[in-house]
């Protein structure tokens, strides 16, 4: 099943590609100005990707942030307060709650909102995923079946609001 999924994006990336949209390759993905949406920004991993984009000298202090995550706004507060503890940051940073997974709209949307038309680099970075203590070989069938659809759910929803909203966005 998501075998053909990948394969359709593959033809979309082909047509996008034939299209002209994708017309920058990304050598650089640190740049002054980019634009940055962190999937999952706020758990253990996405926060110190989101610290670390804050504090490069590369991406210059125009540089944006959109986090993306389940976690609500109430909920999220407390973390984005500690991500953007200084005050230039906070406006950096903006937060959509969205479940990459189950809602392709509402991360469309918020993909639109954020970039609004803008000509800047674009980076995504996909780092949302579920939590668990275990190497690859102690992982269990029924635990890889739980994790993966979300994940590739959400890579193959983020790519396709890509694609809709024109954007060549080099994705990590």
């Amino acid at each position: 099943r998501y075998a053909k999924r990948f394969h359709s994006i593959g033809r979309a990336l082909e047509a996008e590609a034939a299209s002209g949209v994708a017309n920058e390759v990304h050598t650089n993905l640190l740049r002054r100005g980019s634009m940055f949406v962190v999937t999952g920004g706020l758990g253990a991993i996405g926060a110190e990707v989101v610290r670390l984009l804050l504090a490069a000298e590369e991406c210059g202090s125009d540089s944006r942030i959109l986090i993306i995550g389940r976690r609500s706004a109430v909920d999220a507060k407390p973390r984005l307060a500690t991500l953007t503890s200084h005050s230039a940051d906070a406006d950096r940073v903006e937060y959509a709650c969205v479940d990459l997974g189950s809602d392709y709209v509402a991360l469309r949307e918020a993909m639109r909102r954020f970039t609004d038309g803008s000509s800047r680099p674009l980076v995504c970075l996909h780092l949302a995923g579920t939590y668990g203590r275990a190497s690859l070989a102690e992982l269990s069938e029924e635990s890889l079946e739980a994790a993966t659809p979300p994940k590739a759910t959400g890579a193959v929803h983020l790519q396709n609001a890509s694609i809709g909203l024109r954007l060549a966005p080099a994705f990590v």
